[in-house]
Parts: structure tokens; C-alpha cells; sequence
């Protein structure tokens, strides 16, 4: 909030959506902003990340569901927004990190999500591109990952 304040952006934090407590989410109200100056710095050294309300509060609400959680298979994980948003609420609500596994069938952008989760300064347990459509393909993929594969997680996503 400090940074948009700094910056004469007009922003408000979000308290909530359906019953869900959203962390750190901060609508701002002209977009454009986002890509200028100091902002869009801040952005790239990834200090904060661009995400829609509904893709906040699907995560909260995922990542509200056990305390437990410490294993996360992550389908179509794309450029990889969820996975660095279950991380960060990972970190805030149980300080830890969970042990994602993402898989993606497009190589670039499994390529980006690992570029992002440097910047962002995280991790995952291990991220593949394979086609999660067909079971067998997806299994085969990662078993090449895991020894003794048991095929176990506490939460698909």
C-alpha cells in the first residue's frame, strides 16, 4: 500500500470475498498504473504479484481447507500465479513452504513459472510439462521425479 500511496495510485486493500479473509489483496482502481515507473519495478523484482480477486480467493480458500497441507499437486499450473499465491499464504499462515508439484503441457510456460518462482523467492518440490489429460503420460512423468512414486497428495489443485 505504501508503494501505490508513493506513488499517487489509488488502491484499497480487499477484506474479503464469499466469507474468505483475503490476504494482502489490494485492488487497485486504474490498472494502467501498474505498468509505470516504480510499480512496474517493484513488479519485476517481485515484490508483488498481479492477480485477479477470483484466483485469490480460490487459493485461500484451498489452502484454508487443512493446516495439514504439505503436498500439493498443482494441474495446468500455467505461468504459475496460484502456485506463487499458495506459497506466500503458505508461508504466512503455517511459516513454511509447501512441497508443490506443477504440471503444465506447455514447456514455455513451464519455463516462466520456474523464471517466477526465482524472482518471487520460492520454490517447487519439482515442476513438469506433461499432458495431465492422460493419466498413464502424467504418471510416467512423474515417477521420473520420485523415487518409489506413490502417486499421494494432500491437495490437487
Amino acid at each position: 500500500m505504501n508503494l501505490f500511496e508513493q506513488n499517487n495510485v489509488k488502491a484499497h486493500a480487499v477484506k474479503g470475498l464469499c466469507g474468505l479473509k483475503l490476504y494482502g489483496c489490494i485492488y487497485v482502481e486504474n490498472p494502467i498504473f501498474l505498468l509505470m515507473g516504480n510499480i512496474k519495478k517493484a513488479y519485476d523484482d517481485g515484490l508483488f504479484l498481479i492477480a485477479d480477486i477470483s484466483s485469490q480467493a480460490i487459493v485461500q480458500a484451498a489452502i484454508s481447507c487443512s493446516k495439514t497441507t504439505r503436498t500439493v499437486l498443482d494441474m495446468c499450473s500455467g505461468k504459475g500465479n496460484k502456485t506463487l499465491m499458495f506459497q506466500s499464504l503458505a508461508y504466512k499462515q503455517f511459516q513454511r513452504q509447501l512441497d508443490i508439484t506443477t504440471i503444465d503441457n506447455k514447456f514455455d510456460k513451464t519455463n516462466i513459472l520456474k523464471k517466477r518462482l526465482k524472482t518471487f523467492g520460492t520454490s517447487t518440490y519439482v515442476s513438469l510439462t506433461s499432458d495431465a489429460t492422460n493419466y498413464n503420460t502424467m504418471l510416467e512423468a512423474l515417477k521420473v521425479h520420485y523415487k518409489d512414486f506413490n502417486p499421494s497428495f494432500h491437495l490437487v489443485f
